[in-house]
């Protein structure tokens, strides 16, 4: 089956275009820069290059289901006037051009399309500590509410011109992942010592694991009714001030400060301190009638499942990219520790001094040194695993870190390589480096990894 993807760039398009190519699918993603969708997706994927928000597309008639995901990152800056139109505009907009993308194909030929389903948001529904919302609860009376519902109805209005289409709605919670939104900006927060409870501690956090999520999406894929509502959340909501202490006590965290009051939320935040202070508590009804199964359905089943015992100690860095290339291709590059410098940022001024055996293999030390701001640092490593095509583990033995530990994993995915970076590392002095740099550390890393995404994508295209 072929799938249409938009939003694919983000956490959920990531991880479900992931899931979905493992699993057999072909897929296309809609992107406004191509570049930038090949440097950053987790999957093979055929590239279309249009901005929704602005214009239509040539829409492939081999196409059988859409997943619509696209629209503005609500928790990124102040929701100004300016802001609320782009939440606004960035979902309604770029939903009308899909469906006019699609209608505009049906005029000319026989499409295959049988099912779309449209991301929407549990924030349709109104605001309340005591009442309990499922799929057929009223509208809220609210500005994301006015959003959600202004998204939904350009679907309802597409459902009475394309009658041979299913449409499905699945109206999202608060997403789990260490690698994305709420938890991932949370996690430094906690081992810094300043968690506490946000205004009553009573409001309600509708969640859901976004492993859960996906198998939900691949649920949809499946489903056979023609049009439905569902809320995508766990069975199971807590409250603000439950959430709070059971992240804390997996981190080993102490809760010591006062619950933050509302006040100084909405002095704070304005009309954003809704996302923190906004009570909803919201029941899958739907999905629970069809059969669906929750594997992280308690919340402290998602957070084990997203928060590895390594984070108690160590700041744990993910990066993901996939590369048009066989797995084999893409090994020998990384193996030949020459090569590092091609991926490595000019201002760094990354030189290898010496090499104990080449190539790369279990055991083999490599001395380099490079510039950290200035600041010229001599770094020793040592290879701890090596298993041709598949990993490599090297080991920060002399360098700027407490701790340095670099896995890298190599997949072989359709004809690519899916490419995995997992490091763990700390700051030297402890608690006080953490607090004084890691926001700043850990700035820099993403920037390191931004810039090899680019590197190896303009390599391996030229190779």
């Amino acid at each position: 089956m072929k799938i249409l993807i938009t939003g694919a760039t983000g956490l959920i398009g990531n991880k479900l275009g992931e899931t979905l190519v493992r699993q057999g699918f072909e897929i296309f993603v809609v992107s406004r820069n191509k570049q930038n969708a090949i440097e950053n997706l987790h999957f093979a994927a055929q590239v279309i290059e249009c901005d929704l928000n602005y214009s239509t597309f040539d829409f492939p008639i081999d196409v059988e289901t859409v997943i619509h995901l696209a629209g503005d990152n609500l928790g990124e800056g102040l929701w100004t006037k300016e802001k609320k139109e782009v939440i606004l505009s960035s979902r309604v907009k770029t939903s009308e051009n899909l469906i006019q993308s699609i209608l505009n194909k049906s005029k000319d030929s026989s499409i295959k399309l049988k099912k779309i389903i449209s991301a929407s948001a549990i924030g349709i529904y109104p605001y309340s500590k005591s009442e309990e919302f499922t799929e057929t609860a009223t509208v809220g009376d609210h500005f994301l509410a006015d959003v959600c519902k202004k998204w939904e109805d350009v679907f309802n209005q597409a459902e009475k011109k394309m009658n041979q289409v299913a449409f499905l709605k699945a109206r999202i919670g608060v997403v789990l992942s260490s690698e994305g939104g709420l938890l991932e900006q949370l996690i430094p927060i906690f081992k810094l010592g300043l968690a506490s409870n946000l205004a009553s501690g009573r409001q309600w956090l509708s969640w859901i694991d976004i492993d859960d999520l996906v198998s939900a999406f691949l649920f949809l894929i499946t489903y056979k009714a023609q049009s439905k509502i569902f809320n995508f959340v766990s069975p199971n909501p807590v409250t603000n001030s439950e959430f709070t202490i059971k992240l804390a006590s997996r981190l080993n965290a102490k809760l010591i400060l006062p619950s933050v009051p509302e006040f100084v939320l909405k002095t704070i935040l304005g009309d954003k301190s809704v996302l923190a202070i906004g009570s909803q508590k919201v029941k899958p009804e739907s999905l629970l009638k069809e059969g669906f199964q929750f594997k992280y359905a308690a919340i402290t089943s998602s957070i084990e499942n997203q928060i590895s015992e390594d984070w108690k100690k160590y700041v744990v860095y993910k990066s993901k990219q996939f590369i048009n290339k066989p797995v084999e291709l893409v090994f020998s590059f990384f193996s030949d520790a020459k090569n590092l410098q091609q991926i490595t940022p000019k201002t760094l001024d990354f030189k290898i001094l010496s090499q104990s055996s080449d190539p790369v293999q279990k055991g083999t030390v490599i001395e380099y040194k490079l510039k950290i701001h200035g600041v010229p640092v001599n770094w020793r490593t040592k290879i701890l695993e090596y298993e041709k095509n598949v990993k490599f583990i090297d080991n920060q033995e002399r360098g700027p870190y407490s701790v340095w530990h670099h896995t890298h994993f190599f997949e072989k995915i359709q004809s690519g390589t899916l490419m995995t970076d997992r490091v763990l590392y700390r700051l030297p002095m402890g608690w006080f480096g953490y607090f004084v740099a890691g926001w700043y550390v850990k700035l820099d890393v993403a920037k390191i990894f931004q810039f090899r995404r680019k590197s190896l994508k303009s390599f391996f295209t030229n190779e």
